[in-house]
């Protein structure tokens, strides 16, 4: 069992350690046109995160919301994948990003 001292001082190391990769940090100070693509009922990317992202992203952006959860492995994921790439997909041509297939 570690001392409850070390906890503020593990924190602030923490802290300096993962902020060069925090989104918050980088995510308003970028240019551009942005897909954000989320689950209703994704259980692996808490609410109020999802949330921070949506809200820390720049405009113009378009945000995508599908029924289902985390894309993950499996079988069972297949059918959101196949949702994600259209999506993806469409948003790309219509940002005149890519020619898509014909």
């Amino acid at each position: 069992m570690k001392p409850r001292w070390t906890a503020p001082i593990l924190s602030r190391v923490a802290d300096l350690v993962f902020r060069p990769i925090e989104p918050g940090e980088h995510l308003p100070h970028l240019r551009g046109r942005f897909l954000l693509v989320g689950g209703r009922t994704d259980a692996f990317v808490p609410e109020a995160a999802a949330r921070r992202m949506r809200d820390l992203a720049p405009e113009p952006k378009t945000i995508v919301l599908l029924e289902g959860g985390h894309l993950g492995v499996g079988a069972d994921r297949q059918v959101l994948l196949a949702a994600i790439i259209a999506v993806t997909t469409r948003w790309l041509a219509d940002e005149k990003a890519i020619n898509p297939p014909s």
